[in-house]
């Protein structure tokens, strides 16, 4: 991994999110003209410190064109602690999933094999997300699809075993059950994730839905295995035949391609039955 230049004159701008710890905004470096994303935290608020500064550790290691790259790192003269990272102009997933009352079935599948790409890097690695989401899946203007918000990361049984993050919609069973949240946890979020992405709303386990094809169906009965030990991996869900045609397809679905698109993946009426019996929870 080449090591990133140093951003030492820079302006704030804007502010265009809100991370798990901390403020997101633009900012302009002046000795180039580049603009990047800068995400800060106080020295006042330890807790966001913390995971500021853990995120910091984490995302300097990483080197994958399905992450958020890292840019540097400083303090201005508000005291504030600050992330470089790079600007992804394209906004984020759950906008655009919002937007189009729900992604065409093929968007549906370019964008779950780039985040699958992300996670299976990072859990190769060692690391977990912990708050997988269409808000933490950011764009390129081409399409690109990466990873972000690495404030409630953590390295696999290494860190922090007894903290649960993430968010509630998106949240794994297990971490409700104050059980240790694993990659199997990662995977969870990748199945509400790509819910949201068809339904264009939250994530609803209770939610009513209409039409899908059966290998849509098997993926994501993979992604909401009750145990973790039995949920496929990234790795493994690269390989599912609902991927497949998302391999062989070379067009990248930026949001403007997506926009102009009407949804055609929708979910049966039955479907969370469906996923339920096949964890023998229910008898047919």
């Amino acid at each position: 991994m080449v090591a990133p230049l140093p951003i030492k004159h820079w302006i704030r701008l804007k502010t265009i999110g809100e991370g798990s710890y901390g403020s997101v905004s633009l900012a302009r470096n002046l000795e180039d003209g580049r603009l990047f994303a800068v995400k800060s935290a106080t020295s006042k608020n330890e807790e966001s410190l913390e995971c500021l500064e853990r995120e910091i550790n984490i995302l300097k290691k990483l080197d994958s064109r399905f992450v958020i790259r890292y840019l540097g790192q400083g303090r201005d003269g508000e005291g504030k602690v600050n992330l470089f990272m790079e600007y992804m102009e394209g906004g984020n997933l759950s906008s655009l999933s919002m937007r189009s009352n729900g992604l065409p079935e093929m968007a549906i599948k370019i964008y779950t094999a780039s985040i699958l790409r992300g996670l299976e890097y990072l859990h190769e690695n060692g690391i977990i997300h912990c708050d997988v989401k269409g808000n933490n899946v950011l764009f390129g203007l081409l399409g690109e699809v990466k990873l972000a918000d690495f404030g409630a990361a953590k390295m696999v049984s290494r860190e922090f075993p007894a903290i649960h993050a993430g968010t509630l919609r998106w949240m794994a069973p297990e971490i409700f059950k104050k059980r240790e949240q694993g990659t199997a946890s990662d995977i969870w979020s990748l199945g509400c994730t790509v819910v949201e992405m068809a339904t264009g709303i939250l994530p609803e386990l209770s939610e009513n839905f209409t039409g899908i094809s059966d290998s849509g169906v098997d993926f994501l009965e993979k992604c909401f295995r009750l145990e973790p030990s039995q949920r496929w991996t990234a790795s493994q869900l690269l390989h599912h035949p609902f991927l497949a045609s998302a391999s062989s397809n070379q067009i990248l679905f930026s949001p403007r391609t997506v926009l102009s698109e009407s949804s055609e993946f929708y979910f049966p009426d039955d479907f969370w039955l469906r996923v339920l019996r096949k964890n023998k929870q229910l008898t047919p």
